[in-house]
């Protein structure tokens, strides 16, 4: 929707070669939190509302069936510095194979 600005692949499964859970985590930026149409879309689509779960600035989502997720949903406002954070690592692990695999 209008309030989506990115959408990025990160975790463990987001980096080739690295030892993975099988669940996907995503990362949004989006333009505010104030909005429920993230969470309505999200909703509608089998995710579970999880607030900030413990990190503020975030809204957390999650998708799986009987305790076995299959997707995690981070959001935060673009320009967020948890943004460059969760970048950041992802890309580093991906320059240095070295380190991944330590």
């Amino acid at each position: 929707g209008k309030r989506l600005v990115a959408i990025h692949h990160i975790g463990s499964t987001a980096v080739p070669g690295l030892a993975a859970k099988p669940i996907i985590d995503i990362l949004l930026e989006v333009i505010t939190h104030d909005s429920s149409d993230i969470t309505s879309a999200l909703c509608a689509s089998g995710y579970q509302a999880r607030g900030e779960n413990g990190m503020p600035g975030r809204r957390y989502y999650t998708k799986g069936l009987q305790g076995r997720r299959t997707h995690h949903v981070h959001a935060f406002i673009q320009g967020s510095p948890d943004i460059i954070r969760h970048l950041a690592f992802r890309d580093y692990l991906r320059k240095y194979p070295d380190i991944r695999d330590s």
